[in-house]
Parts: C-alpha cells; structure tokens; sequence
C-alpha cells in the first residue's frame, strides 16, 4: 500500500493499527481506525520509516521492510489480537457519532485520581495559581513544558507537590473536559518512574491497552487497573526520561513556573510567593517593567533552588542587551552532552576517512595517487534538545536528551542547541601510506529566544516588548588539531592512527 496503489482498506486498517501503537498515528485524533488512505497516514508512515532508519518512500509491502521492522516492533503489544474488520470500524464509527461507546479501543485508559489518605489540603494561593493554569489551558494546543514542571514537583515536593499536582489536574478535568485532563495526566506520569507514579495516583497506574483492537478483546471493560499493572510510558518512537533528583524551580525557557506548590521545605516570602504565582494569563494591566520584575524573582529563586545555568541564561536575557553569551571551552565541556556532541562528531570524521563511498573524504582518499595530495573538508552535527534530539534514529538512540540524561537544570535553561565540528584536511600518499593533518572548529551554537503561544513565555515576551529583555545567542568555539595515518590497499583504508589534540591547551578567549 502507499501512494497511488490499491490500499485495500483491511490493510490500510491493519497499518493504522500498527502505527497507533508506535505513537506515529494519533488514533484519538481519528477516532479509531478508518480503513482510508490518505496525507495524515501517508505522513505518519514516512515519519515511522524515517525514525526507523527504513527508506522514507510511504511504501509498505507485505515482505518489505516497513511490514517486517513494524511486526518485529510490536510483537508483543498486538500479539494475539484480530485486527478489525471492515464492519467493525463502520460500526465503531457510526457508535461515536450518535454519542455511544465505541467498538475499538482508540484512547488510554482514563487515569483514575484514586483517594490518599493523610494528603495536606491545598493552600488557597496555590489553587488559585492552579486555576489560572488551567485557564491558561483553554488559549493554547501545546502544553509545552509543563509536564515536565508538574513530574519535578511531584518528584521534590513530596506530600504537597502530589496534593498541588492532583488539584491542578482535577480543574482540568472539571474546566476542559476528561479527555484533555488524562491527556496532561498521561504526559506528566511519563516524566515519573513508576514509584511515583502510583504515589500521584494512589495505586497502580492503569494496564496500558492496545490502541485500535475491538474493546472486547483488549478487555477495557475490566477495572481501571490490572493487578501488577504496568507504569504509564510514552509512546513508542517518542523520548522522555526520569529526571534525576534536581529542586523544582520557576523555569527560565520557559520561564514559568509550573503552578503546583512550591517544593522547598521552608515557606516562600512574600516576594518569592509573587514571583512563583506569576499568572498564566497575563492580566493587561501588567507592564513591561511589572515583568521584569516578575522575572527577576525567578532568578533568585533559581538560584535559592540551587540550579546553576537557567538562572544565569534568564539573568542574561534580562541584563545583557542581547550580545552573546560566550562560553569558554572547558566551561561548556563541563556539559555532559557537549562532550557526548564532540565525541560522536570526532567518531563520526573518522569513520567517514574509512567510507569508502563518504563523497567529502573516504572516497577521495581511497582513489589518491602515490605522491599526489588533496584538501578535504567535511562538518558533522548533533543537536539535542529539552526532550529529543533532531537526529533521525538511525544515528543512535534518543538516549542523549536532557530529559532522558536527567539534566534539569539544562532543560530549563537551553532550547535545541546545535553542536557543529568544521573540519579542513589535507592528505599526502606515500606507497601504501595514506598522511593526514587537519584542523577541526567545533562551534556550539543555542538560540535564547520565547516562541509567542508557548506555554509560559507571555511573561518574557512582555519584558522583551518593553526593551526589559533580549533574545541573545549563547555560543561556544573551540578547534582541535588532528594528525595521523592509514594503510591504504586494493583502494581501501585501514589502520588507522589518529590523534586529536586541543590546538590552545588552555581552551580559547572568550
């Protein structure tokens, strides 16, 4: 099936199926499967192709690849039910739109809020703060962050960070309706490991079900949760992780905070209360210069919290008139994932000399004549983000998120941030030596800027809109020597002996 073939709908039902329970079909969004080909499954299966380092053509044939690495994925998920039937979707279908419950399973579970005994009341200003979240709510489609926000208080906040977390997704609940509130719900447990997430549920969560089989068959009708049910994870092809023990704090990208109680053992002040309880709606009465304020008591506050970067990139923002934030080399190698950028980009350069067939260098190497040279230039990137990275799966795992690596303080504080590594060579061959020398630039470049619609950036926008703030660029640049050699036979390269040296050992001026 696939663009300009038959697409039988028992088979396009059948990948629709498959690819809700990869996370790359939104079967709520559908409804459930409909036995229709068209450019919302056609892009979810080149989305899938690509993740799963296939070729990205929206072609699918019964012993092809896509067909083969999807079975192999979900063998267990779908392992012994019937895919639906024609009838059975129409049926599904025609149930929904007269209000009655549907024949196939195409939503999670709902996430029951079961009753703690012991859970402190919460307080009025931070229901209050609540509300005006869930007001929020109602203006945007992303919920952005906050999930993320809402798991580190639940993860540091004890008691009250659970009470605060619950009553903020029992006015969602009430506000925007059960779908939407099991939705934030679902997005915060992922974020949790699964101790803790029985302690925001009061139990286990629910048994996770197999989207798109008949209800019957996935028994849905069961209680809400199996005995021993499973935690709550993201769906497959997506990135999230458990955050390593970190404070909460008022974010600064984006700068709000989460609007659940605050997770530090000792009352806030007065001052820090107002800070953390910025509104989600801007009132219009707020000025520029009522923003930076605002913003202001969050960098003390994550200072007090004891993050080091957010703080200190917000404080920029709001101080620093827009010129760069330059970081020196040995300050931003003490970043886990620029290090993890600059290895994999140097692994990459020397697997690239070895290609054969890598048109910027192995090839050129591989065909050089005894006594001649050649000047090589070839640049690698790796780019990670709060969540994910923007590499395609087929370059590694996403493991290397700041989510996923726990870095809290990094995700709060950076957006994607792009390392690149330039490099120049110039090769020499003599007999059976292949020469090397080259220099390589790594720049690591990130953008400090607030999306207009994202969930918490109306403050920071507010700030910037009065001249109160600056959007800056923080960047980093640092260049090392590589030298070495390969033994080069029958046109191919190997032994290769390479050293990499940093060109200033004492690492760049800013």
């Amino acid at each position: 099936m696939g663009p300009r073939r038959e697409n039988r709908r028992d088979d396009v039902i059948k990948v629709e199926t498959m690819l809700g329970n990869t996370g790359h079909y939104d079967l709520k969004k559908t409804g459930g499967p409909t036995g229709y080909h068209g450019t919302y499954l056609d892009d979810a299966i080149r989305r899938y192709q690509g993740d799963a380092g296939l070729k990205v053509d929206g072609l699918l044939e019964r012993r092809g690849p896509t067909v083969g690495s999807l079975r192999r994925g979900l063998g267990a998920v779908l392992a012994g039910y019937l895919p639906p039937t024609e009838r059975e979707v129409d049926d599904h279908h025609e149930r929904v739109a007269r209000g009655l419950p549907g024949l196939l399973v195409h939503r999670p579970r709902p996430l029951p809020l079961r009753p703690i005994p012991g859970l402190p009341a919460v307080p009025h200003d931070v229901g209050a703060a609540n509300q005006r979240t869930v007001d929020h709510l109602r203006t945007v489609l992303d919920t952005g962050d906050l999930p993320l926000y809402l798991a580190t208080d639940v993860t540091h906040g004890g008691a009250r960070g659970v009470a605060a977390v619950r009553d903020l997704l029992d006015l969602a609940r009430r506000d925007l309706g059960a779908d939407r509130a099991d939705d934030l719900g679902t997005a915060v447990l992922a974020h949790l490991p699964p101790d803790q997430q029985r302690a925001l549920l009061g139990g286990d969560p629910p048994r996770a079900l197999p989207m798109g089989v008949l209800v019957a068959e996935a028994g849905a009708g069961d209680a809400d949760t199996a005995p021993g049910g499973g935690a709550v994870k993201p769906p497959a092809g997506t990135t999230v992780g458990n955050p390593a023990p970190a404070p909460a704090t008022a974010s600064p990208s984006p700068v709000q905070p989460p609007a659940a109680a605050p997770s530090q053992a000792a009352p806030l002040s007065d001052n820090d209360r107002d800070a953390y309880e910025t509104p989600m709606v801007l009132d219009p009465e707020i000025t520029p210069e009522m923003a930076e304020q605002m913003l202001e008591g969050q960098v003390k506050m994550g200072r007090e919290f004891g993050l080091k970067h957010a703080p200190d990139y917000l404080d920029h923002y709001l101080h620093g008139q827009g010129k760069d934030m330059v970081i020196p080399r040995d300050e931003a190698r003490k970043r886990d994932f620029v290090r993890q950028a600059e290895a994999k980009n140097r692994k990459r350069f020397d697997e690239s000399f070895l290609n054969p067939n890598h048109q910027r260098t192995g090839k050129l190497l591989t065909k050089l004549q005894d006594g001649h040279k050649v000047d090589l230039r070839d640049d690698w990137d790796y780019s990670v983000g709060p969540v994910g990275p923007k590499e395609p799966l087929m370059e590694g795992d996403l493991s290397h998120s700041h989510l996923a690596q726990g870095r809290i303080d990094e995700a709060l504080a950076t957006g994607q941030s792009n390392i690149n590594s330039d490099g120049h060579f110039t090769a020499v061959r003599h007999g059976d030596i292949v020469y090397i020398e080259g220099t390589v630039t790594h720049v690591w470049k990130d953008r400090y800027d607030f999306e207009k619609g994202k969930f918490g950036a109306d403050l920071p926008l507010k700030a910037k809109e009065g001249g109160k703030a600056h959007d800056y660029n923080i960047r980093a640049v640092w260049q090392q020597k590589v030298s070495g050699s390969f033994k080069i036979s029958n046109g191919r390269l190997s032994e290769p002996e390479l050293v990499w040296r940093d060109i200033d050992p004492k690492g760049p001026k800013p």
